[in-house]
């Protein structure tokens, strides 16, 4: 059974592409698309991963300004050619869910939360855009809002995160999920092994 993955990009290493690693260990031959990948900034994490990009790679400081790419990302997702998969597992905060496979291959999105800078910019967009290029964005969101909803609609089944992005999930895409909580290293949240006389919480 052939599968591929595929995520939004590997610009920076988050807590999606951690989710993503431990994906990917379900099937290790897979390869992983995804628009943009910038070696420097994810060190040594897919070192050994077959990573494959879009067009995008092409464009001079599109890893480093990545976030100037957004107009571009539905058209770079939808050229994809995925038809060679049985099996295309998503792993998405924006675009990567819309990828367009055949109807003989199942694609399972595993979504991280609805597209933020889109649906929640409250949340988001002061943190990491700049006010120039707020004005830009608020321009090219509604249309970006309705290929959005549209490339939801495409995984055969959707799997979220946690509850409550279950329900923005629900609310935004007018989609039901399944609730799968992401991976977590509890090993690095333990007591040590030798305890003192006290406790310090901070």
């Amino acid at each position: 059974m052939r599968v591929a993955f595929v995520h939004d990009y590997l610009t920076q290493m988050g807590g999606a592409e951690r989710v993503l690693l431990a994906l990917h260990k379900l099937h290790p031959e897979a390869p992983v698309y995804t628009s943009l990948y910038d070696r420097g900034a994810c060190g040594q994490a897919f070192a050994g991963i077959d990573v494959r990009t879009t067009w995008l790679q092409r464009v001079p400081l599109a890893g480093r300004y990545f976030r100037a790419m957004l107009p571009l990302y539905p058209r770079a997702f939808e050229a994809l050619n995925l038809a060679a998969y049985q099996i295309v597992i998503s792993s998405s905060t924006s675009f990567a869910k819309g990828v367009r496979t055949p109807s003989a291959t199942m694609h399972v999105c595993y979504m991280n939360t609805p597209t933020r800078f889109l649906w929640y910019p409250q949340e988001y967009v002061r943190e990491t855009t700049p006010l120039p290029a707020r004005a830009l964005l608020n321009a090219i969101a509604p249309a970006l809002r309705r290929w959005d909803v549209a490339a939801a609609q495409r995984p055969f089944r959707i799997v979220a995160n946690s509850h409550n992005v279950a329900q923005r999930i629900r609310e935004v895409y007018g989609r039901a999920s399944d609730v799968v909580p992401c991976p977590v290293d509890l090993q690095a949240f333990g007591p040590p092994q030798a305890a003192g006389e006290y406790y310090l919480v901070a």
